[in-house]
């Protein structure tokens, strides 16, 4: 009898302290641990994660102590994300409460606000003239409205074989032609654009070419060239020789004359220096700016020196691009040899790319012969050029 009795104080014990335990587990706080909140004028997203007991949790979304909206969520494995819409206003924050749906345990409650979005850009400019390579104008932006979240914005040229832009809205001018400038934000790629204008004076290897001769009467004068001599060999190209009037024998080009004034009893061969050009062979994942950067210039040095370069963007392997220029020792011609000397007369739109392409000459081999050219920006009307 005493045994049995101790049997139920035993098994009686046991049970006390399974129910002690279970009281423990069914009032344990069930607490939202994390909370993560963000919106827009569609609406909020909240989310976070609370004990894994927790069936359901309320969320809510409020505006000082009005409610906005308020979920009830259904919780997964400890972890909650709602999405709830409401009509939310720009630049206002708001708090994000969430709490165990039967109230149990310790809410959390977080603030966010909603982006002030970008409405529009202007500039503070919408049109401009450079006149000179390497002429810089800044752009400025402003973006509306002046407290948007995120006012960043991106520049780009139409042409930047004419002016480039770079991230600050500074334009440089590169060659004549036109340009436009665009500003585009991040936000909503709102854009406002100017348009820019390179005229450089002078003659360049991108100013326009001038009008051929017209017709002539007497050998066929050009515009603005000197009345060829008789049998000298031209390759101008134009066709202001082909007059009906012209007199017979005397078709010379009409910017080419014989020039024998070098001409000289003394036929000692003399040395003179002279500038020759340096040449850098493109090769493949080459580019202008690289190339710039190798040599310890400027990408606007660089196209100075390399006018005929109308694109900065394209450019081919085995191409042949000037970095620099450099003294060289040559011997300069006999007196037999000089008799023989022929000169071209620069025209308005002619450049020395298109001169030596003309009398069937590299430019190397041009600027060889006319080494006083070298380090000038321009050619000009009625100039002399060496092209034999």
């Amino acid at each position: 009898m005493k045994k049995i009795t101790n049997r139920m104080i035993s098994f009686a014990f046991l049970m006390c302290m399974g129910l002690f335990l279970f009281s423990l587990r069914v009032n344990a706080a069930n607490n939202v641990t994390t909370i993560n909140a963000s919106g827009d004028t569609q609406g909020a997203t909240i989310s976070g994660t609370t004990d894994d007991d927790v069936v359901a949790v309320l969320i809510e979304v409020l505006d000082g102590t009005d409610v906005v909206t308020l979920e009830t969520h259904a919780v997964t494995t400890g972890a909650y994300t709602a999405t709830l819409s409401c009509a939310l206003v720009e630049g206002k924050t708001y708090s994000a409460y969430v709490v165990n749906y039967d109230g149990s345990g310790e809410p959390k409650t977080t603030t966010f606000s909603i982006p002030i979005s970008v409405t529009g850009v202007a500039m503070n400019q919408t049109t401009g003239t450079l006149t000179t390579v390497g002429q810089t104008l800044q752009l400025t932006a402003t973006v509306a409205p002046a407290n948007a979240t995120n006012p960043a914005v991106t520049w780009s040229s139409s042409n930047p074989s004419v002016a480039t832009v770079d991230t600050t809205g500074k334009v440089t001018a590169v060659a004549n032609g036109t340009a436009t400038i665009t500003v585009t934000t991040e936000d909503g790629n709102k854009t406002a654009t100017a348009t820019i204008t390179v005229a450089i004076s002078g003659t360049g290897d991108s100013g326009s070419t001038g009008g051929s001769g017209g017709t002539g009467n007497s050998g066929g004068t050009g515009d603005g060239g000197s009345t060829g001599g008789s049998g000298s060999t031209g390759n101008t190209g134009d066709n202001s020789n082909t007059g009906s009037n012209s007199t017979t024998g005397t078709q010379g080009n009409t910017n080419a004359s014989t020039d024998n004034k070098n001409s000289s009893s003394d036929s000692a061969v003399k040395e003179v220096k002279v500038n020759v050009p340096i040449e850098y062979i493109v090769v493949k994942g080459d580019t202008l700016g690289r190339i710039a950067r190798r040599n310890q210039m400027t990408l606007s040095e660089l196209l100075t020196l390399n006018p005929q370069i109308k694109n900065p963007n394209l450019i081919r392997p085995g191409q042949r691009i000037i970095i620099g220029y450099t003294k060289k020792t040559v011997a300069s011609e006999t007196a037999e040899e000089n008799t023989n000397i022929v000169y071209y007369i620069v025209k308005r739109g002619d450049s020395l790319y298109k001169i030596a392409r003309m009398n069937k000459l590299s430019f190397t081999q041009l600027i060889a012969l006319n080494p006083e050219v070298m380090g000038r920006r321009y050619i000009y009307p009625g100039q002399k050029i060496r092209v034999k």
